[in-house]
């Protein structure tokens, strides 16, 4: 064969044709009939779902949610006021700190009716008894601005003398406490031009139970606005300060004493017992309001009282043993007693030890 001819023209490639399956084609199936009407729950608008946590209401009223229940916390009021000026007041065994609160420029108060609304909308009873009483609260403050635009001068039903009295007694109590307990006072005045919180004041002992000193709380109050001052258990007495707030006749207004949480400069908590006092007072021009944090003393901490029943009688004696144990070694290859270095970090020799040297030697 003429391998020339074979290379110059090469014989057609072989292609296997491919192998045909049959298709199998799936049978459809019937679609069943629909037994019930198929829907789909479409949410709330974000606008009219119940989601602040934060009130603000008349008379610079700042109220958070926590726990189930709202409570006041002086470190929520940096959203709405400022402190322009802080004086100190030197008395006979202490000194009193007085702290200027005026209300942010672009603080603008929002509608009570609406955040009663979100209140009352909760799924939660407490939230909801909390709706009603501050509905009842502001009601009762638009009663009262009224009264003191009109220039009413038997304020409440009551004469001039009988509210100068109170005015007196009011004084009176206030300088009684701060005297003899660390307090620490909100002061919220009424005028025809408007109900703010004037001031806040607290004694020297109430500002080193907090773990401040004067200077340094002055400092972090000009720099970072106010920390967190009063126990973490307020609700109690935040509904007696609504409850009572426009009561004229206030000054024997006090709530029981209350063992909670007091938060410390340095983070811990540590257990009180303390009291509000809410104290009425009467002006020429207006109504002031007084509510004094006092602190009756300290409380043993409810977590180191074990009961009977939660000790673990086999984990003790177990340990018992164990410690038995240990002294023994110890009393024999180390001549150590219990009482000897009892928590003590001096180092042992082994007798053992030394006495293998001096035999080796």
């Amino acid at each position: 064969m003429d391998r020339t001819k074979r290379e110059a023209k090469p014989p057609e490639a072989y292609i296997i044709p491919p192998i045909c399956y049959p298709r199998i084609r799936k049978k459809k199936q019937k679609k069943k009939p629909v037994t019930q009407a198929q829907y789909q729950l479409i949410p709330a608008p974000l606008k009219f779902v119940y989601t602040q946590k934060v009130f603000f209401f008349y008379a610079d009223l700042v109220l958070t949610e926590a726990r189930g229940s709202l409570m006041a916390e002086t470190s929520m009021m940096n959203k709405f006021v400022i402190y322009p000026e802080i004086t100190v007041r030197p008395e006979k065994d202490y000194q009193i700190v007085t702290i200027q609160v005026q209300r942010k420029d672009d603080c603008v108060l929002p509608p009570w009716q609406y955040q009663v609304e979100k209140l009352l909308e909760s799924e939660s009873t407490e939230l909801k008894d909390w709706g009603k009483r501050l509905r009842l609260f502001c009601l009762k403050h638009e009663d009262m601005m009224r009264s003191v635009n009109n220039g009413n001068s038997t304020f409440a039903g009551l004469k001039v003398e009988h509210l100068t009295q109170l005015a007196h007694e009011a004084e009176a109590k206030v300088s009684r406490l701060f005297s003899k307990y660390p307090c620490l006072m909100f002061t919220t005045s009424l005028t025809p031009t408007g109900s703010r919180i004037k001031q806040i004041t607290l004694n020297e002992k109430y500002i080193n139970e907090v773990g401040y000193s004067v200077d340094s709380l002055i400092t972090n109050v000009l720099q970072e606005g106010m920390p967190r001052m009063l126990p973490l258990d307020t609700a109690c007495s935040a509904k007696m300060m609504v409850e009572s707030f426009y009561n004229v006749e206030g000054n024997k207004n006090e709530t029981p004493d209350i063992i909670s949480d007091l938060p410390l400069k340095k983070g811990f908590n540590k257990k009180i017992r303390y009291k509000i006092h809410y104290v009425g007072e009467f002006k020429d021009n207006g109504y002031d309001l007084h509510g004094v944090v006092t602190l009756l003393g300290k409380e043993d901490d409810v977590h180191k009282d074990f009961s009977e029943g939660l000790i673990n009688k086999k984990f003790v004696r177990k340990m018992i043993s164990k410690e038995k144990e240990a002294n023994k070694f110890l009393q024999k290859y180390y001549d150590d007693h219990e009482a000897t270095h009892s928590y003590s970090n001096i180092d042992k020799v082994c007798l053992i030890k030394e006495i293998g040297r001096s035999g080796s030697g």
